[in-house]
């Protein structure tokens, strides 16, 4: 998602899912970036008009989505050998 014709992406979606609604839903890996150390993520819903939304902060290192009626699946913390988890999140 671009603000501007030379301005730098406000997101940068690695991967997206659809729901029903057209609505597009990104992850974000890490709100304070990839090279911080902090893996804090999160869902965000990116409506057809171009509005983000974000669904929840809730996550460490999302690595996967999947969105399947009025959830989202999310494999949360992909990056942690051992301790990786599907999550399922609410979209309503």
């Amino acid at each position: 998602m671009f603000t501007g014709a030379r301005s730098k992406p406000a997101l940068v979606a690695v991967f997206a899912s659809f729901d029903r609604r057209g609505n597009r839903y990104v992850r974000e890996i890490s709100h304070a970036g990839l090279f911080t150390g902090d893996l804090t993520g999160a869902l965000i819903k990116v409506g057809r008009d171009g509005k983000h939304q974000i669904v929840t902060t809730d996550l460490t290192g999302p690595a996967g989505l999947l969105i399947s009626g009025d959830n989202a699946y999310v494999s949360d913390c992909g990056v942690c050998p051992g301790t990786g988890r599907v999550l399922r999140i609410p979209l309503r």
